[in-house]
């Protein structure tokens, strides 16, 4: 009996380390050097295929910037842990996006007003757009994002002498070329004065999903680019948004009572909603909805708690960080991996 006892908590064991574990482990101190700003280091994410990790700091070196070197790209490979690194003209980066086939790497920056390309084969950078004074231009809200090989973007256009319209999606096309920014006619501007959301995520092109307030109550609502707004579910808070393909993740007290959830806005119904002992204060999806991701923070010890749902398993969440340094989370798109970046500069890469 005492050997059958011990077996069966070695295989729970071994269970709770297949459930996930760290893959690889790096420092950023071992992988920038003195002429960066390390303060401002920045683990993006994994590209398409989760074999790149993808980050990012600023140059401060003065004698670099003269040479017009402002900022430096790592792509760390996680097959051979061969890292690359290349400096760029760009002083500041907002957001990026790998393309389809994982061969480009799309930024935006300088503040918002700068649409460049990385060539992933030889590491070339080119500029596609910018916004320059006395010419018509677009600038970029910071979000950019790929319906099936179709490329979209948030902004807003300038004419001549910078009169601003409003936020709108728009449809990039010619992106290799030079771009044009095609108006789909979802006005954001429009949407955030008449709903006047808490916070929302752009799903894609046609739907929106906030978090809204009304008699003193919070909901989540679904919006079209004709601003009909679907309620999802009510209570006293929710946390913030994360979304995949097809899923919405949120977390939400109503009644008292804690839960995460996963609204499928494609059926238009609540998949799962799961009640939980604490507030989920961080939560991730995997672009294919394979895992989630919540986070617990722990404002009162600055410590923080990860838990991971697998969808094989009805997402039943899992401690696989306990009482930790505080830290951020990027998860990749096929569910398998997640990076947590640690403020004392260490970064873990767990296997789902």
């Amino acid at each position: 009996m005492r050997v059958f006892i011990s077996i069966m908590i070695f295989i729970a064991f071994i269970i709770s380390l297949v459930f996930a574990s760290v893959f690889k482990e790096y420092d950023l101190y071992n992988i920038a050097d003195q002429n960066l700003d390390t303060k401002k280091f920045y683990v993006g994410g994994f590209n398409n295929s989760s074999k790149i990790l993808f980050a990012m700091a600023p140059i401060n070196n003065v004698s670099m910037k003269k040479q017009n070197k402002n900022y430096r790209l790592f792509f760390i490979n996680l097959e051979n842990n061969k890292i690359d690194s290349i400096d760029i003209p760009m002083y500041s980066i907002q957001q990026f996006l790998f393309s389809n086939d994982d061969s480009k790497l799309f930024l935006i920056g300088n503040k918002l007003t700068t649409l460049a390309v990385i060539d992933m084969k030889n590491y070339s950078y080119r500029e596609l757009s910018t916004v320059k004074y006395g010419k018509k231009s677009f600038r970029f809200f910071g979000l950019i994002w790929y319906e099936g090989e179709n490329l979209f973007t948030t902004g807003y256009y300038m004419d001549e002498k910078q009169n601003a319209t409003d936020d709108y999606i728009v449809k990039i096309e010619s992106v290799e070329n030079k771009p044009s920014f095609i108006n789909t006619g979802f006005n954001i501007t429009a949407f955030e004065k008449k709903f006047d959301p808490l916070n929302f995520v752009i799903l894609n092109h046609s739907q929106i999903a906030f978090v809204g307030k009304e008699n003193k109550k919070q909901y989540l609502g679904l919006v079209d680019k004709e601003l009909k707004m679907k309620k999802i579910d009510e209570g006293e808070t929710f946390s913030g948004l994360s979304f995949s393909y097809n899923f919405i993740l949120y977390g939400i007290k109503k009644n008292n009572q804690i839960y995460y959830s996963l609204f499928d806005y494609n059926s238009n119904k609540i998949y799962l909603q799961k009640q939980i002992d604490f507030p989920p204060s961080y939560n991730f999806i995997s672009k294919n909805s394979e895992s989630i991701i919540i986070g617990n923070f722990k404002p009162r010890v600055n410590r923080m708690d990860v838990y991971v749902g697998k969808k094989e398993e009805n997402y039943t969440l899992e401690k696989v960080i306990d009482n930790e340094m505080l830290g951020y989370i990027k998860i990749s798109h096929d569910g398998k991996y997640f990076v947590f970046t640690q403020r004392n500069g260490k970064i873990k890469v767990f296997k789902i």
